[in-house]
């Protein structure tokens, strides 16, 4: 079985603006796995946010990095047309780093993306599935959280896991709405209020009609990006204030962009 185990560290958390400080990878092919970390000089300050969870500076990751366009190629030499498989992937690491490919006019191909949040929430019903729960579910020790290659080995982990749940590839793609590497990047950013708000971090108010909603009401978000849902409905990621997490949105039911702050 082939497969490409991939993390991201990043400046930030919008996959349509963000840039990846550090990469890494685990290639298994059978028996044998070869590995891939980098760390890529930021085009972008690291926010404190995301500083406070990998740890890695802008000075650090300057100094010590190397040319993003230089690692992006060579780790697409590294992954070939393999699988692609990472945690809360579909929306937030294989847009991020399509969309960086792009940035420096880089094709991505057509490598079939495998979310292990998704799938793990298709087989365990917990109350959290994110790496550190589906890590304490499972038993997996993660001593460096928040570092690429750490991660990295801790998600092949959980994914050789699913593996014994389902081992047909194409099953767990379907499961994950069959995205490719370039399908995930075709991001529609169809409102100037929208690109302002992703582009300057603006808070964004939208009319939206929810499922459990009658008409459509007005409520204020954080886009994070606009990324493919599970569901097939290209959605925006976003930090909704009202219920104060992260969630996404779709965009057939945002009826109206009404302002910025």
């Amino acid at each position: 079985m082939k497969y490409v185990v991939m993390d991201l560290e990043t400046t930030g958390k919008i996959p349509a603006t963000d840039a990846i400080i550090e990469i890494a990878a685990i290639k298994i092919n059978g028996e044998s796995e070869k590995r891939f970390c980098e760390i890529l000089k930021p085009r972008i300050p690291i926010e404190p946010q995301a500083f406070d969870l990998h740890g890695i500076s802008t000075k650090q990751a300057q100094e010590e990095g190397k040319l993003p366009e230089l690692v992006l190629k060579e780790f697409l030499n590294f992954i070939e047309d393999y699988p692609l498989v990472a945690q809360h992937g579909v929306p937030f690491d294989f847009p991020l780093f399509a969309h960086e490919l792009k940035r420096y006019a880089i094709v991505p191909r057509p490598n079939r993306l495998l979310d292990t949040k998704a799938l793990a929430e298709y087989h365990w019903k917990l109350t959290e599935h994110n790496l550190a729960a589906l890590c304490n579910y499972l038993s997996i020790k993660n001593e460096r959280a928040h570092r690429a290659l750490p991660d990295t080995k801790a998600c092949a982990k959980v994914f050789e896991k699913l593996l014994e749940k389902e081992s047909n590839f194409d099953t767990l793609w379907r499961t994950c709405l069959g995205y490719t590497l370039r399908t995930v990047s075709e991001i529609p950013l169809n409102s100037p209020l929208l690109q302002q708000s992703l582009q300057q971090g603006k808070d964004l108010c939208i009319s939206y009609q929810g499922a459990q909603d009658k008409m459509p009401r007005e409520r204020w978000i954080k886009p994070l990006g606009i990324v493919p849902s599970f569901k097939g409905h290209p959605s925006m990621w976003a930090t909704c204030f009202e219920e104060n997490k992260d969630k996404s949105f779709r965009l057939d039911r945002v009826k109206q962009f009404v302002r910025v702050r």
